[in-house]
């Protein structure tokens, strides 16, 4: 059994191998998704290993327990593993701050994984440098330091840029003596090449692509263009699809709403709570009924436990509830949790932006209500007074930004 832990050394879930090598099960089971676990945002090992990185200024990643526990035996310190081959945004945000290089030292072969490579463009948007240790043996770093420390320690010193293995790793799978060798080698690399991030990074792979395919840079280079048209078309594409399935599923305000209640619960959530209702936001005004309903309930249980622990308040909810509180505990927001100076601008900014939208939302109404049918005189004042109060309120409001 393995503990998992946070990269502050919470308790999240676990990991059991089976060590019968005859067993017909999976050889690992781990923590189901919760409330505290997310797979896409915890490495294992981070809490012990994280003052080793930030020394060394890299991080070494692995793909399992065993990887990071013997090397770190062997004198490897530096040492995180992922659960598989695939490198998250969440795991890229939490790496970037203690490091600003990463190591990859995984079973598989990275140039061929698609889940690899898409962690590999979040970490080079995120302006990390990335290398590729070559095992000397075994089939995995457990393996290559129960068998050569030294050696393995090497490879790690000498591990070479990513995109320059991307390159020799295609160049070993195709025969790039032939046309279709080519052809397939281009299909993998330019796609990768054409999304680096740093123009002067990216005119670098440019050169070398085409030494190793024997084809002017003027070709890649057209190769590149037509990779990026094609990358933008599917990315539109598939934005426009998200979008209309965000505006059935949520409008801007509801999401607005659900940004607040994961700022509440992952944050100082008594604190945040008072603070919520002194704002002069009455939980009442929430337009998403789960949101609202989940503060009410909030209110409720404050005052009898405290200390606010999730999996207990969790428990207390009906269940019709628990998908909108699952959505906003694990809503990312791991790059200002740490930071109480950019939390508390993230979280003055949130209820800001929900104070003027509730103000502007029960103006839009209280003015839609009173055209819709004929009023008294004293009716007429009443409702012209309490919009005068409305519109005075958001005026003072917008002032104070």
């Amino acid at each position: 059994m393995f503990t998992l832990k946070d990269h502050r050394g919470n308790t999240v879930g676990f990991s059991g191998r089976l060590l019968d090598p005859d067993a017909k099960e999976a050889k690992y089971i781990n923590t189901s998704e919760t409330l505290v676990y997310s797979k896409s945002n915890v490495l294992y090992g981070l809490d012990v290993t994280k003052a080793a990185i930030q020394k060394e200024g890299e991080a070494i990643i692995t793909e399992g327990e065993f990887d990071v526990i013997s090397s770190f035996q062997a004198g490897v310190g530096n040492v995180v593993a992922i659960k598989g081959s695939a490198l998250t945004e969440g795991h890229v945000n939490l790496l970037r701050r203690f490091a600003e290089r990463l190591v990859f030292a995984l079973d598989s072969d990275v140039a061929g994984d698609a889940a690899s490579r898409r962690g590999i463009e979040v970490a080079d948007r995120a302006g990390l440098d990335m290398r590729v240790v070559t095992l000397p043996s075994g089939k995995d770093p457990d393996e290559a330091v129960r068998e050569n420390p030294g050696a393995l320690k090497s490879a790690i010193k000498h591990a070479i840029p990513i995109y320059d293995y991307f390159i020799g790793s295609a160049i070993k799978r195709f025969d790039t003596a032939s046309s279709f060798g080519k052809k397939k080698v281009s299909e993998e690399l330019l796609p990768i090449i054409a999304k680096i991030d740093n123009p002067i990074v990216q005119a670098h792979y440019v050169k070398e692509l085409g030494k190793a395919l024997s084809v002017s840079e003027e070709a890649i280079g057209e190769g590149i263009k037509k990779a990026k048209s094609t990358a933008l078309s599917y990315t539109r594409d598939t934005r426009e699809k998200r979008e209309e399935h965000e505006m059935a599923y949520q409008t801007r305000e509801e999401k607005l709403e659900v940004f607040v209640l994961a700022l509440v619960l992952q944050g100082k959530t008594s604190e945040l709570f008072d603070d919520l209702t002194q704002e002069e936001v009455a939980v009442a005004d929430f337009s998403h009924l789960p949101v609202r309903q989940i503060l009410e309930r909030i209110g409720a249980f404050l005052p009898t436990h405290p200390v606010f622990l999730v999996k207990d308040f969790a428990d207390s909810l009906p269940k019709e509830l628990l998908p909108i509180l699952d959505e906003a505990f694990l809503w990312d927001i791991g790059d200002v949790l740490t930071d109480e100076e950019r939390f508390a601008k993230q979280w003055a900014k949130a209820t800001y932006e929900l104070k003027r939208t509730l103000l502007r939302r029960q103006i839009q109404e209280l003015a839609r209500g009173n055209a819709r049918s004929e009023k008294t005189d004293e009716q007429s004042r009443v409702i012209q007074g309490r919009l005068g109060e409305l519109t005075g309120a958001l005026k003072a409001l917008e002032n104070k930004l």
